[in-house]
């Protein structure tokens, strides 16, 4: 047991014996460690898949809110009634206001004049009547109602108007 560098002799023939010296990692090390990233990695990635259906579902729900007030505050600022005409059979909606001499009704959705919901979240149930959220010159709702979406993965989310103020409340808390 002779001392060389701070090291003993004992340990070389260690080395020695093995037949080399270990420096690095060996095939079965490297196989064990992919093999736990690769299981790591696939639940990763399902529990990624799972989510997109509840993001749509949130957006399309923040987006409609979103409308329920641009149409609000176009009755409220033009002092013209305007409805928001739902259309769940394509999943579409947009804003309509009427004109105050002819009393017609007519597309005054900002944009593309027509939204459409997300892939995979659809209008599953609409109590206001003949699916339109109608707003009178004050911007308070005509009726009262609920909008319910359903997502691919069987999730709804509502969207409840309050006849008062004309503003509609989510899970999570009220949407100004």
């Amino acid at each position: 047991m002779k001392r060389q560098g701070g090291h003993t002799v004992i340990l070389n023939r260690c080395n020695r014996i093995r037949g080399r010296n270990r420096r690095g990692f060996s095939i079965i090390e490297l196989a064990i460690v992919l093999a736990i990233l690769g299981i790591v990695a696939t639940i990763a990635v399902s529990n990624l898949y799972s989510a997109i259906p509840h993001t749509r579902l949130e957006t399309a729900q923040l987006r409609m809110a979103e409308v329920m007030m641009i149409a609000r505050n176009q009755a409220r600022s033009e002092e013209l009634n305007t409805r928001v005409i739902l259309n769940p059979d394509d999943s579409t909606y947009w804003i309509e206001s009427q004109d105050r001499e002819t009393l017609a009704w007519s597309n005054s959705m900002p944009g593309s004049g027509v939204e459409t919901i997300p892939a995979g979240v659809t209008i599953s149930d609409v109590t206001f009547g003949s699916n339109e959220v109608q707003y009178t010159t004050r911007g308070s709702l005509l009726v009262g109602g609920t909008i319910t979406l359903l997502a691919s993965n069987g999730e709804t989310i509502d969207l409840t108007g309050n006849i008062t103020t004309g503003r509609f409340s989510r899970q999570g808390g009220n949407l100004r």
